[in-house]
């Protein structure tokens, strides 16, 4: 496997919440997985 292009966040959390996917993404750099904070703040 050579990594994942897209995490998707589904349900009212997951697609509302920018703290949450904030957290969720953080630590996760070491997976070559950076959060885009522009589009996080988005609605989706």
């Amino acid at each position: 496997m050579n990594g994942t292009d897209d995490i998707i966040f589904t349900s009212s959390i997951g697609e509302s919440s920018v703290l949450v996917r904030k957290m969720i993404c953080e630590g996760l750099e070491s997976l070559g997985i950076e959060l885009d904070e522009e589009l996080n703040r988005q609605a989706g």
